[in-house]
């Protein structure tokens, strides 16, 4: 499985990853990536739309070099500024590790630093961790935002008093995480209050615009607006274990 550095007009954005199966090989391919922790950062099978590939002869993969995305809105996720967009990883010696039946074949990764970036490994660090931080605040809102709205599905078949009490409560919670009238039309700003996933996202958007460390702004924001969704989610969580479930 060799490594080839992009060259040529257009070269392929990301890690390209090249490898050869001599025979058909026995059952599902699966491609992992691994950081320098050990720890699994993508995995890729070829089941899934562009995975590895599982037929005999010569094949390409190219990783985008990026952390597992934010989760999403079931139905579409619409946000102004930001976007779901795992962050990139860090410069450092990965592993990739190819499974094919019960081979598996595992070679090192060295992503390189841009030579064009003044950025030290700590302020990269430093940034890469408040972007994990803001993804994950944005996966828990959208986790709790299709929740909400499963459970209230399940509530609406009930005509009690105390169902339609929960349903309010519910709605209260669901529109502070999420505008759902929003689909991404600009003028829609102007009519729609954009809510708490969308001000997280939007972090998101500008502390990875470069390669610098996290200025103490962008960190004042995303402890403002952290304390507002743990109080949310708290909500959320409370009210889930007073509804029975569906």
């Amino acid at each position: 499985m060799p490594l080839e550095l992009p060259r040529g007009k257009n070269p392929p954005d990301g890690a390209i990853l090249d490898y050869y199966f001599r025979e058909m090989p026995p059952g599902e391919v699966t491609l992992e990536i691994l950081d320098t922790k050990g720890a699994v950062v993508k995995t890729a099978t070829s089941r899934d739309r562009n995975g590895p590939a599982a037929t005999r002869g010569m094949h390409r993969y190219v990783w985008d070099m990026r952390y597992p995305d934010a989760h999403g809105i079931e139905g579409g996720t619409f946000l102004a500024g930001g976007n779901l967009r795992g962050p990139i990883a860090l410069p450092g010696t990965y592993q990739v590790r190819l499974k094919a039946g019960s081979d598996t074949h595992t070679q090192s990764l060295r992503i390189v630093a841009d030579p064009r970036s003044q950025a030290t490994a700590a302020e990269l660090q430093e940034q890469f961790d408040l972007l994990i931080m803001i993804r994950d605040k944005v996966s828990a809102m959208h986790d709790a935002v299709n929740d909400i709205v499963r459970m209230r599905k399940a509530l609406a078949s009930r005509k009690d008093a105390g169902a339609q009490r929960q349903d309010a409560a519910l709605e209260a919670v669901l529109k502070e995480l999420v505008e759902l009238r929003f689909v991404g039309y600009d003028d829609q700003m102007l009519v729609f209050d954009l809510k708490l996933n969308n001000r997280m996202a939007a972090l998101q958007g500008y502390v990875s615009q470069g390669d610098y460390a996290p200025t103490e702004q962008q960190y004042s924001v995303f402890r403002s607006v952290s304390s507002l969704v743990d109080a949310a989610l708290a909500r959320y969580t409370a009210l889930k274990a007073q509804t029975p479930s569906p």
